[in-house]
């Protein structure tokens, strides 16, 4: 056996017809959902083969097992890579990642579970394969972007005011799995008492007569309410893994993007930069969301869930990390003495006993004093690592600069009268 992954186990097997030449067969665990087969099926089927993405030869079924044969592709596994990573390695590795999701996102596809063991890697022959596409879905631009936000709104508030209609006919938007196009399908008339975006609609809260109701007891305390405990639950896509979600699903937010891919692959190239897999540990998405506010800025999240209508508290205010100083850190595993000390940091970051200040206000000076190679990388890694998914930057544009680094660096050691370039290596 080769591996296994989040639907089924990879098989090294090899062809009858041609000894010699060999295929991964992957077989779909029986417990695992058809919309999921379906998916990973037709995605392999339609991009297999393309822009680093896995190829597929067929697929079939034996009675109840279901099985897929791909590529065979020999990898290194990801924890000797980090063990020993250049930054020359670093960037070759960031930019066929992104040369994956560039070709995704322009169809309009999310994969949802970037992270390494998703994305092989062969050292030795410099090929890259993007996998495990059971969880990907077709992106589809949402009018919720398109409203304007009311002046209060918050997930705590139950203020509502009833439809003038007493039916209303509900619809919901389904994907299908296997040629991606979404259809909108009558579920059943319901009474809608809250209409407004970002609500919660509830049909056992009646706010007329119970004027109590109308706000919350929690707002803005790190408690729940007893109101807050019968709203229904907002249900959102959660998909994916934990430590490598994106704060837009954390903060359950229902309009998602292309853009999460981008915020995974970034913990990717985090963990690459830093030497350490995985380089988060949550127990669940509100710890997730505490971890991640300590890196990058607590008031960046309050800033976007606000947005969304959603009302974040956390229990410290924390700026944020000098990202440098940071992977200097983790790299070396142990803390340089920068100036000032910083009570706040030590509080926060174990094993910091020197009160080590890592502040995100120093990041830029940071940057500055390092080498041009190692520059552009975290430049990338930073729009990457964006906590608003509109001010994140796209796979086309971080690995434009990428590429655009290198191309100076083609010219830069151009030697007049030589019969080829000379690159840098680093």
């Amino acid at each position: 056996m080769l591996g296994y992954g989040t639907f089924g186990q990879v098989y090294k097997v090899e062809s009858k017809s041609k000894p010699g030449q060999f295929f991964a067969m992957k077989e779909i665990l029986r417990g695992s959902l058809p919309k999921y087969v379906a998916t990973e099926i037709r995605m392999l089927r339609d991009h297999g083969g393309k822009s680093n993405i896995m190829k597929i030869y067929m697929a079939y079924r034996d009675k109840e097992r279901i099985f897929l044969v791909l590529d065979y592709f020999p990898h290194d596994p990801f924890t000797d890579i980090v063990q020993s990573t250049t930054t020359s390695e670093i960037r070759e590795y960031m930019k066929n990642l992104l040369l994956a999701l560039d070709y995704l996102h322009k169809k309009k596809l999310i994969h949802r579970d970037i992270k390494p063991s998703n994305f092989l890697y062969n050292r030795k022959l410099k090929r890259y394969a993007l996998i495990d596409f059971g969880l990907s879905q077709v992106y589809v631009e949402s009018n919720m972007a398109k409203r304007e936000v009311p002046a209060r709104r918050n997930v705590f508030s139950t203020e509502t005011e009833p439809s003038t209609s007493k039916e209303n006919v509900h619809y919901k938007a389904f994907t299908n799995p296997v040629n991606g196009k979404t259809e909108r399908r009558i579920i059943k008339p319901i009474r809608v008492l809250n209409p407004a975006p970002g609500y919660a609609q509830s049909q056992n809260l009646d706010v007329k007569k119970n004027p109590m109701l109308k706000e919350c007891e929690c707002l803005g305390r790190p408690q729940v309410c007893g109101i807050c405990l019968k709203r229904q639950k907002l249900r959102v896509n959660k998909a994916g893994t934990p430590s490598f979600r994106a704060p837009e699903i954390l903060i359950m937010s229902t309009e998602q993007t292309p853009a999460l891919d981008i915020w995974s692959a970034g913990i990717t190239f985090l963990s690459l930069f830093c030497r350490k897999h995985p380089i988060f540990r949550p127990n669940d998405d509100y710890e997730a969301l505490v971890q991640l506010g300590v890196i990058f800025g607590t008031q960046n999240f309050v800033d976007f869930a606000a947005e969304r209508g959603i009302s974040l508290l956390f229990p410290r205010k924390h700026p944020g990390v000098d990202l440098v100083k940071f992977v200097k850190a983790m790299r070396e595993d142990h803390f340089e003495d920068y100036e000032p000390s910083c009570k706040e940091c030590k509080n926060l970051i174990y094993g910091n006993s020197n009160a080590t200040c890592f502040c995100s206000h120093s990041e830029e000076n940071s940057i500055s004093e390092l080498h041009d190679d190692e520059k552009v990388i975290f430049h990338a890694l930073r729009k990457c690592l964006t906590v608003h998914p509109k001010k994140r930057g796209s796979a086309q544009s971080i690995l434009a600069d990428l590429t655009f680094f290198e191309a100076q660096k083609v010219i830069k050691y151009y030697t007049p009268g030589a019969d080829r370039y000379h690159l840098l290596t680093c």
